[in-house]
């Protein structure tokens, strides 16, 4: 009963991130259907979800006075106008100097999707995702590690692991430069740009709503041509996750469907896939990456319970780690599989 009632809690903030979102990327989006007082509510989880920058700039839109309570939000977006063009710098640095070795990188997320909102301040920055060959992974990871201050806040991928039902090279032969003040950065090209971004979603469970406005942004500011056989050709369960991720788009934040192929028109999201991201969000987070090892509660078993509680898979991550289908059937089992070969590889490594 007592899960029951968070998960309803959670479920109805969800809705309101979703309604305080809703095109939230546009360059003049809609007027907010969501009340200040219910904002003001929800401002921890925006915060801390990514998204205050976008709920401001749709709340400033037209310009309008805004609740002092709300001030928060303006911070953020602030925040985040600064630290755009400080990251932007450390990018150009980090590719000029991986290409002096004679590496070629490709940057990723992050960045490479904040700079199609309209405004600087709209997304957050995290690391910077640098992909490169696995040839040249070795090599990369000895240049960046010997680089003037370390590594830092680069995350080094080894070819695209969420994109390995692709070729790298093909990859990296798709990619395109792009130039920002003079120096040449290499992006992916906007299939498997936003293919990596619907996968990357789903990896880590849906529970950052900023990810869904990326894939909008990614959808809605196309320059050329989109290859949509190719952005669906791989394997086939993949490409129907995908596909579902911009259903979802469409569906929670408003992202336009209009030139989606008739397969993606004809599919029937199931309703427990929506129901689990909605309570995603409406949830204090808990990312992975922050969570003290499973180790330290071996050794020390009061905090156990919790720990195992923390690392239950919603149902998105349990489909996705056991490579199921997002059909109508119940999740339980899915979650079940999925924490018997988490448990197994634990003990394996």
């Amino acid at each position: 009963m007592a899960l029951s009632l968070v998960s309803k809690v959670s479920t109805n903030q969800g809705k309101l991130i979703a309604r305080a979102l809703f095109r939230s990327w546009d360059g003049r989006p809609p007027p907010a259907e969501v009340s200040p007082e219910k904002i003001e509510e929800i401002i921890p989880l925006l915060i801390q979800s990514g998204s205050a920058g976008l709920v401001w700039w749709k709340l400033r839109q037209p310009k309008a006075e805004i609740p002092p309570p709300l001030n928060p939000l303006q911070k953020e977006f602030r925040a985040q106008q600064l630290s755009f063009k400080f990251r932007e710098l450390q990018i150009k640095e980090i590719v000029r100097h991986i290409r002096s070795f004679g590496v070629e990188p490709i940057v990723a997320k992050g960045w490479a999707v904040a700079r199609l909102y309209p405004e600087h301040g709209m997304r957050p920055l995290g690391d910077i995702d640098i992909y490169v060959r696995p040839k040249e992974h070795l090599k990369a990871q000895e240049v960046l590690n010997s680089a003037p201050g370390g590594r830092g806040e680069i995350d080094l991928h080894n070819g695209f692991v969420l994109l390995k039902d692709r070729n790298a090279d093909s990859i990296f032969e798709r990619s395109q430069c792009i130039d920002v003040e003079g120096i040449g950065i290499r992006v992916l090209r906007a299939e498997d740009h936003l293919r990596l971004l619907c996968l990357h979603l789903l990896a880590h469970g849906a529970w950052r709503p900023i990810w869904l406005c990326d894939v909008a942004v990614l959808l809605e500011t196309l320059s050329d041509p989109f290859d949509w056989d190719y952005f669906m050709s791989g394997d086939k369960r993949r490409s129907d996750w995908v596909a579902c991720v911009l259903i979802l788009a469409a569906e929670l934040l408003g992202a336009k469907r209009d030139d989606f192929p008739e397969s993606l028109h004809k599919r029937v999201l199931p309703k427990w896939l929506i129901d689990s991201v909605l309570q995603q969000w409406g949830k204090v987070p808990d990312p992975q990456g922050l969570r003290t090892p499973m180790g330290f509660h071996l050794r020390h078993p009061s905090g156990l319970p919790r720990a195992l509680w923390q690392r239950w898979p919603n149902p998105v991550e349990a489909t996705v780690g056991t490579h199921g289908a997002f059909n109508r059937f119940p999740r339980l089992p899915f979650q079940l599989a999925e924490c018997l070969r988490r448990t197994s590889q634990y003990f394996l490594d």
